[in-house]
C-alpha cells in the first residue's frame, strides 16, 4: 500500500523492494508497485545474483537522469531501462538484506530536494513497519503518509 501510494504521488514507474534470499548471494523482488502491467518487473527479478544490482552495497542511492554512473550502474540502467533511481539499504537482523527502490524508466527524470526528503521519509517509516509489525501501529504509520506528502507539496 505504501509503494502504491507514493509511486502515484510521485508519477514514477516502479517502485520495489528487493530481499536478499538465503543463499545470501541472490536477491528476489518481493514487493512491488509498478504503474502499468507492461511496467512490472517482479517476475523477472527473481533470483538475480547480487552482483548484478551495483546498489546492493550497504549504502544509499541516489542517482537522476543527469548523474554520472559507474560501468556497474551503467549497465544495469541500460538491462532495466532505468532513467532515475533513489535506492535505500533497509536493516533487517541487524544487516542489510533489503533493498527499498524508487525506480523511474520512462522520464529523463532529475530527483528534486524536496523529493529525496519525501522518499527519505518514506524509508524511515519503511524501517519501523518491518520492525514493528502491530496492526495498531500500521494503521498510526499508514495515516502519516499523506501528511509527507502535503509538505512535498
Amino acid at each position: 500500500e505504501i509503494l502504491r501510494s507514493v509511486g502515484e504521488h510521485l508519477k514514477l514507474s516502479n517502485c520495489v523492494l528487493i530481499k536478499e534470499t538465503s543463499r545470501g548471494d541472490l536477491a528476489d523482488i518481493i514487493c512491488e508497485y509498478a504503474a502499468s502491467e507492461k511496467d512490472s518487473v517482479i517476475e523477472s527479478m527473481q533470483n538475480i545474483p547480487k552482483a548484478e544490482l551495483p546498489f546492493f552495497d550497504g549504502r544509499e542511492h541516489i542517482i537522476s537522469a543527469n548523474s554520472m554512473k559507474t560501468e556497474e550502474f551503467r549497465v544495469f540502467f541500460e538491462k532495466m531501462k532505468l532513467k532515475a533511481v533513489v535506492c535505500f539499504p533497509m536493516m533487517q537482523d541487524n544487516k542489510i538484506q533489503m533493498y527499498l527502490c524508487f525506480w523511474e524508466r520512462k522520464n529523463e527524470r532529475i530527483w528534486s530536494v524536496e523529493e529525496e526528503k519525501f522518499l527519505n521519509d518514506v524509508n524511515f517509516l519503511d524501517n519501523i513497519l518491518l520492525l514493528d509489525s502491530f496492526e495498531d501501529n500500521k494503521k498510526s504509520i499508514l495515516i502519516i503518509i499523506p501528511h509527507l506528502s502535503k509538505n512535498f507539496n
